[in-house]
């Protein structure tokens, strides 16, 4: 299959998918969503393939959404869009495949979220994780059920309401990066991690990972779709758009 935002590589047992966007940061459209659906059912579907690396382009992992993705969008489309969103996330997080996400530069909003859905995290040393969307009235989704289990409630949760984002060192002395790398070594080392997921039994992994993330099921997809097609909707989060394209501080009303 032919993709246009990213890139499908297969060698030596290692899918690796690289999003190719770099002039906006392999900032995700909805051609990105449906594009990365079909790259990692591929992958899953390849009996050659037995690990899949996720990497960006560029000079960056993933920059989150394209700001105007759910621009002029009712609450009904936004949940739509969420539900089908978070079941990338969790369709990620289910393969049968053992995947591992080779983090450089940025992985901010939706990026921090698909880095998270992989099994193990390599991180560059220029890497850059962060939850931004509370500043510009929006919350991430996915990250709300995965992240606590990963870096415990409470760095979570400071994490969600600041925005504010945190260093590769950091996140791997929080728990969520397993390794920090040269970033000229990011590649080889994250090849190398799928080296050695690949060496243990596939149905090994398969079950391993089918009860690991037999977490989060449809109540709570339902509830985030719905609190987030709600601050979507919002005049705030409207707000928070004309602002980070016009460069200033939001000023938001809490409506």
């Amino acid at each position: 299959m032919a993709f246009e935002t990213l890139t499908f590589e297969k060698a030596s047992g290692i899918a690796t998918i690289t999003m190719n966007r770099p002039q906006k940061l392999n900032a995700l459209s909805l051609e990105s969503y449906r594009e990365l659906e079909a790259a990692l059912g591929q992958a899953e579907s390849d009996p050659e393939v037995r690990a899949i690396v996720l990497t960006g382009s560029g000079r960056g992992f993933c920059s989150g959404d394209e700001m105007d993705l759910y621009k002029g969008s009712s609450a009904p489309e936004a949940r739509s869009l969420m539900k089908r969103i978070m079941g990338l996330y969790f369709q990620l997080e289910r393969l049968d495949k053992p995947t591992v996400a080779a983090v450089h530069g940025y992985a901010l909003g939706s990026g921090c979220e698909l880095a998270l859905a992989c099994d193990v995290i390599i991180a560059s040393e220029v890497a850059i994780f962060g939850l931004p969307e509370a500043r510009v009235g929006l919350s991430s989704g996915y990250a709300l059920l995965r992240l606590p289990q990963v870096i415990g409630y409470k760095r979570a949760r400071r994490m969600f309401l600041t925005g504010e984002p945190m260093s590769a060192r950091e996140a791997r002395d929080m728990g969520m990066v397993h390794k920090v790398v040269l970033p000229s070594n990011l590649r080889e080392a994250a090849e190398d991690e799928a080296r050695r997921l690949m060496a243990v039994a596939p149905l090994s992994s398969t079950l391993i990972k089918g009860f690991l993330s037999r977490y989060a099921g449809s109540d709570e997809v339902e509830f985030i779709s719905q609190m987030l097609a709600i601050m979507m909707s919002s005049q705030d989060a409207t707000e928070g758009y004309r602002a980070f394209v016009e460069k200033r501080a939001p000023r938001f009303q809490g409506k």
